[in-house]
């Protein structure tokens, strides 16, 4: 074939291409969603900001797990890392996320030593094997690199302390092993935690956590996976501290955690649920407290904050971590340890006559903090080994009122 004649074939086929891509774009940005970024300073408000937005953006949607409302493309930012007990739902809500990080310390894949003791739910999502997926311990602290005796979470210090600017201190948790036709209904919805130092306008630098997630349930699967999320990301934010020189460990600050999700949705099966918990929090919300914003979103000018932008909110105060001047929440709590004893400090022993309880203050972070070391937050002991008939005192079959899968 003549060399001028190939020339115009391929021409042709290029331009045919080109007109075709210019037609598909047309067609998909008709589908195409900007980003929503939910912005909170404690778990509390981020499940409350996170029902308000799928009540009023979401859409029906059908799964094998039931049919939901469901928006798409959401960001939840939680601004303090250790604000992360949702105690709008206490007690159950503190119970299971206590037992869940049993589970994840043991970070074991049977079901029954430990996921099982957190919600029944999760004996009907193991294989046949009585394994799950989802226990996001095993990836982060037990899970062996392979080829070495590191684990993803050694990993993480590893490449920062190696380098504060990397890009690699990456956790893997869902993955091709978990598409094996003999796993169980449980397929883990995070699919990874990126760790990062990131340098603040005050000239500090802060180290984030910033997850991405398939799929999060706001109201059953949120609060809990970001109590974990955040936990984890205080944690080597403390091991840098104390491993990195002094110049540059006495720079660093515990930063923000954030959960990425393509789909965000409430079942039918909890909406009622949902719902009443916005009505008789919503006022929480009306006040908007400092460093925190509301729903960014299309529509979003009816739901911020006055004086405020997303932009500016993402851009300026991602990078700080609240001082003890800030006014939190009177139900949330700084630490897994103010989150336990708020579990039991109402309870009356038996036979006791009930006292009015001590005027105090209001929480701050800095109440929770061990002042002999002030990097160290006091976190409930436990054991690894520790038997399943001796976790924390729960109510029997206590759960979050499903699983999200």
């Amino acid at each position: 074939m003549h060399t001028t004649h190939k020339k115009s074939i391929l021409l042709s086929l290029l331009l045919f291409c080109t007109t075709l891509a210019v037609q598909t774009s047309v067609h998909a940005s008709a589908a195409y969603e900007p980003r929503v970024e939910i912005v909170a300073d404690c778990v509390d408000h981020l499940v409350l900001k996170g029902i308000a937005h799928i009540l009023k953006h979401g859409r029906k949607i059908t799964s094998h797990a039931g049919d939901a409302l469901q928006a798409n493309n959401t960001t939840y930012v939680l601004l303090n890392s250790l604000r992360r007990v949702h105690a709008l739902r206490a007690p159950t809500s503190i119970q299971y996320v206590c037992r869940e990080f049993l589970a994840y310390f043991d970070g074991s894949l049977k079901v029954k030593d430990g996921l099982a003791q957190a919600s029944k739910v999760w004996k009907d999502l193991a294989d046949a094997n009585g394994e799950i997926c989802s226990n996001y311990g095993y990836y982060v602290f037990r899970q062996n690199i392979p080829g070495t005796q590191m684990t993803q979470y050694d990993w993480v210090i590893d490449c920062l302390m190696k380098n504060n600017d990397s890009r690699k201190a990456f956790i893997n948790i869902n993955d091709i092993s978990h598409k094996k036709p003999t796993t169980g209904q449980d397929f883990p919805c995070t699919i990874g935690m990126q760790f990062l130092i990131k340098p603040g306008d005050d000239g500090l630098n802060y180290v984030c956590c910033e997850v991405s997630s398939r799929s999060t349930d706001v109201f059953t699967g949120l609060p809990y996976d970001m109590a974990f999320f955040s936990f984890v990301t205080e944690l080597v934010y403390t091991d840098l501290q104390e491993r990195l020189p002094k110049e540059k460990s006495d720079m660093l600050k515990l930063g923000y955690t954030t959960m990425t999700t393509t789909f965000t949705q409430i079942y039918d099966k909890t909406l009622s649920k949902a719902q009443d918990l916005l009505a008789k929090n919503e006022h929480l919300l009306t006040a908007c407290p400092q460093g925190s914003t509301s729903v960014s979103s299309k529509s979003s000018s009816s739901t911020s904050c006055a004086n405020s932008s997303r932009r500016a909110t993402v851009e300026n105060l991602l990078i700080r971590t609240p001082s003890a001047s800030s006014t939190p929440l009177s139900t949330s709590r700084s630490s897994l340890g103010s989150a336990e004893r708020n579990s039991t400090e109402n309870t009356t022993p038996s036979g006791s006559t009930p006292t009015s309880p001590p005027t105090t203050q209001p929480d701050t972070p800095d109440q929770h903090l061990d002042h002999t070391n002030p990097t160290r937050h006091h976190i409930p002991p436990f054991s690894l080994n520790q038997p399943t008939s001796t976790y924390s005192p729960i109510l029997e079959g206590a759960t979050p009122d499903d699983v999200e899968n």
